[in-house]
């Protein structure tokens, strides 16, 4: 239930900002649409420049943009979205990093570097190389990696996770390893001491290429729900918007940018508003 903002008035303008993580793939990280160009505000290990300083505003496509812009529209306490999205592949094997990030997870969440994971320095705020200010090389381990706007998150913050699909396309990262990431995080989030329900995973969208792609995806969707409610952790269920049939084939061309893999930006305002509305029901 969104409460009206004439119900929250007072006490909310003076508190702390409301800070939520966004930490998954590339149609996280950027914005893609057939109108638009590719809006890279990329904050981790990038082919992309970073941005020129912390303070610098999400992109108004961006998920992270699109999430502070309905916030607005509903509540009168400040928000503040730290992306921590990946460019290419995010579950494991390939792209950035090489070798050294197979098997390592969803969305390589368990990648380690100096002692740390990925999960642990960017969701849960532990320590540098994962915290700290932008980076400044675009890959790791070859060099140090300072983490821009990485926090330890309080008891109103939240963290939504998408993992993405070029894994099971390209390296074919098994769905059981992804199934098994995405508990392991819900299960560090919690022995942090964090509410299950602050934390918002969400199932994939399709991406028709192949039999065995196909039944990844409609298997890993099936863990997610799975997850979520034997471990009380948030749900938006992407694949029951953009498919009608749990994501095998999208139910409109319009959602997509022609490649079958990155969603346009009314399905990244549609995800914005669900996660807003849920941050509301579950404060």
């Amino acid at each position: 239930m969104v409460i009206p903002i004439s119900a929250r008035r007072g006490a909310q303008n003076t508190a702390a900002p409301i800070r939520v993580t966004t930490f998954g793939d590339s149609n996280t990280d950027m914005a893609w649409s057939p109108e638009e160009p590719h809006v890279r505000a990329r904050s981790y290990v990038s082919d992309g420049a970073p941005r020129p300083a912390p303070s610098d505003p999400n992109a108004s496509e961006t998920l992270a943009g699109l999430v502070e812009a309905r916030w607005r529209t509903v509540a009168t306490r400040p928000i503040r979205v730290v992306n921590h999205g990946i460019s290419g592949t995010t579950t494991g094997g390939g792209g950035h990093g090489g070798a050294d990030r197979n098997g390592n997870g969803a969305p390589n969440a368990r990648a380690v570097v100096a002692g740390y994971t990925r999960f642990d320095g960017e969701v849960l705020g532990a320590a540098y190389p994962w915290s700290g200010g932008e980076p400044r090389n675009a890959s790791f381990p070859q060099g140090p990696i300072a983490r821009v706007n990485a926090y330890v998150p309080g008891p109103d913050d939240f963290v939504y996770v998408s993992l993405g699909t070029n894994d099971y396309a390209n390296d074919g990262t098994p769905a059981a390893s992804s199934a098994a990431n995405l508990a392991w995080m819900v299960d560090r989030w919690k022995s942090a001491g964090h509410r299950p329900d602050h934390l918002v995973l969400t199932t994939l969208a399709p991406r028709p290429q192949s039999p065995e792609v196909t039944a990844a995806i409609v298997g890993i969707n099936d863990s997610v729900r799975a997850i979520a409610l034997r471990t009380r952790a948030g749900l938006i269920d992407l694949a029951e918007h953009t498919s009608s049939d749990d994501g095998r084939t999208w139910r409109d061309a319009s959602m997509h940018v022609g490649d079958r893999l990155h969603y346009t930006t009314p399905v990244r305002a549609w995800i914005a508003d669900q996660l807003v509305a849920y941050m509301q029901a579950h404060r």
